[in-house]
């Protein structure tokens, strides 16, 4: 065991190849080659992003930006090529990747929506409008992409009355 300069805590994200872990530090991100080499700040070249989770082909961080307020940080796609943003939404969390990388899945109100990076346009998948439950924020996609698990939360209520 060897503790991480920093101590990441939460965030912490491998990258699709395993040879390095991006995590945010100081409202920058961080990456760190298992060996323990001293973390570097230019890695990423995003200034600004607090990674999450990066796609399988290695061109995409999906992220919250820091300098969203604390709580309610937007969610962005980095490109790594590029070096340039795209402005997913105001929040979001939890993004899953598809394996394609084309895009991904991230959880929103009580919904969950996909965001495309080929033509930067996200759309509902999953909402629970009208039925009473809230759907948690985490969710899980199956290995052949074709089901999504996730819980539906809904709140029960019982009235009672007490006589003395």
């Amino acid at each position: 065991l060897r503790e991480l300069p920093a101590n990441p805590a939460l965030h912490t994200i491998w990258t699709p190849d395993g040879s390095l872990v991006a995590y945010p530090r100081d409202a920058r991100p961080y990456v760190l080659e298992p060996a323990g080499k001293t973390p570097s700040a230019t890695a990423l070249a995003a200034p600004d992003l607090l990674p999450l989770a990066w796609s399988a082909d290695g061109r995409y961080v999906a992220g919250w930006l820091a300098s969203g307020p604390p709580g309610r940080e937007p969610l962005v796609v980095y490109s790594v090529s590029d070096r340039s943003y795209w402005h997913v939404t105001g929040h979001g969390n939890d993004p899953v990747w598809l394996k394609n990388g084309h895009g991904f899945l991230y959880g929103q109100w009580n919904a969950i929506h996909y965001a495309s990076v080929r033509d930067n346009t996200t759309r509902l998948v999953l909402s629970s409008t009208g039925t009473g439950a809230e759907i948690h924020p985490k969710f899980a996609l199956s290995r052949d992409e074709r089901f999504i698990l996730y819980v539906a939360m809904e709140d029960e209520e019982d009235v009672w009355i007490a006589e003395r």
